[in-house]
């Protein structure tokens, strides 16, 4: 059965096999998150494919990261050929947001405008830091990473695919490197 890509959203990734019994250790990409822990089924991902697999059981192991057994890997190198893989569900399974939250999947690929409707950008991704998370954005002269903080961020609006910015001037940009020939 084929699955929509853009129908599932990444919760983690496994980091590494746990023990000898094929158990994995999932990086959680929001450790406040339990919902891995209550899957019945979750779907593996990676570049070349992505499948369902049901779990065995699941515990937490550590502040950000679940333990998890999963259907037909039962020894430690089945669990080594999965390191790296995404572990994701359905995006019906997570839960509703409040009004003004929204999951950072769905901030990436907003067009970032400033407050007269300029673009300056496009969030490549979101990066958590304890202090606040910052939004990657890239621009034609670089990468900044934008605090999601009252001082920078004006509006998020998933519907309208844009994230309005105060001014971000002061924020460090960091230009890609060439490559060397």
């Amino acid at each position: 059965m084929p699955v929509d890509k853009d129908a599932l959203v990444a919760l983690g990734v496994i980091a590494r096999p746990h023990g000898i019994r094929g158990e994995v250790r999932v990086h959680l990409f929001n450790p406040d998150s339990s919902l891995l822990l209550d899957s019945d089924q979750v779907f593996l991902r990676t570049k070349e494919r992505t499948w369902a697999v049901d779990v065995k059981r699941a515990r937490m192991d550590k502040a950000d990261a679940v333990l998890m057994q999963l259907e037909h890997t039962d020894t430690r190198n089945d669990a080594e050929t999965l390191r790296g893989t995404e572990v994701c569900v359905p995006r019906a399974a997570l839960p509703k947001v409040d009004a003004g939250e929204f999951y950072h999947v769905d901030a990436i690929g907003l067009s970032v405008v400033n407050e007269q409707g300029k673009v300056l950008g496009r969030v490549e991704q979101v990066v958590r830091y304890p202090a606040a998370d910052c939004f990657l954005v890239s621009s034609d002269d670089g990468l900044r990473e934008v605090p999601n903080v009252d001082a920078y961020i004006a509006h998020v609006d998933i519907d309208g695919g844009r994230l309005v910015v105060h001014d971000i001037a002061d924020l460090d940009v960091h230009k890609p490197r060439k490559p060397k020939s």
